[in-house]
């Protein structure tokens, strides 16, 4: 069970998006794989703002959600190879991992929902770039609902409930995780606030 205390809400970056000092704004282009894009084009279409992500809690799975935790895993990929008839692993070199900033925020304003449904919506999309519509339907039963009540969800659950909005200014943060003293004293170089070094282990599934 989650604590009783307010649920934070979540958004993990790289370090560049940052060092713009501009707030950060939903856009396609952020999508690392094109095969989303169509998801995204779906979430525009319904709710008309290309989304930023974030995860309401204060967990371990909440964090998890954000991604922030993956680059501290040196497996990059791993599966089955079929000219080698065997289970292969890619690992990151020295140097190749990804420098990611996670965001924490006491308020955020937007459209929450339960995570697995927009994971739903995203496996359509991958599939065949076409998602029934009963899935993004889902999605705009559960924006009805008010803040409060995800709050309340996200206090009993863990890794659960996700809020999108639109942009969102960074300096705003009321806690900022990095991954290593440099990032840090560049952060609190452009004025940022709450700034700690945290290295979190890369999940057990990852990847």
């Amino acid at each position: 069970m989650q604590s009783a205390v307010t649920p934070l809400f979540h958004h993990c970056t790289p370090l560049g998006a940052l060092l713009k000092n501009e707030p950060l704004v939903g856009h396609p282009e952020w999508v690392n794989d094109s095969s989303y894009h169509q998801a995204y084009v779906i979430w525009a279409k319904t709710f008309g703002f290309y989304p930023l992500f974030f995860a309401m809690g204060r967990g371990s799975k909440t964090i998890e959600m954000t991604g922030y935790p993956n680059q501290f895993g040196r497996v990059i990929s791993s599966g089955y190879d079929p000219h080698k008839k065997k289970s292969v692993r890619t690992l990151r070199g020295k140097g190749e991992s990804p420098n990611n900033v996670l965001l924490s925020f006491e308020h955020c304003d937007g459209i929450a929902h339960k995570f697995d449904t927009w994971n739903e919506v995203l496996c359509w999309a991958l599939n065949d770039g076409k998602c029934p519509r009963r899935y993004v339907s889902r999605l705009i039963q559960q924006s009805r609902r008010n803040l409060s009540y995800w709050c309340s969800v996200a206090k009993r659950k863990d890794g659960v409930v996700q809020m999108c909005n639109e942009r969102i200014e960074p300096k705003t943060a009321c806690r900022i995780w990095v991954r290593n003293l440099e990032t840090k004293r560049v952060l609190d170089g452009l004025g940022y606030r709450g700034v700690e070094v945290r290295r979190v282990a890369a999940p057990k599934w990852w990847p």
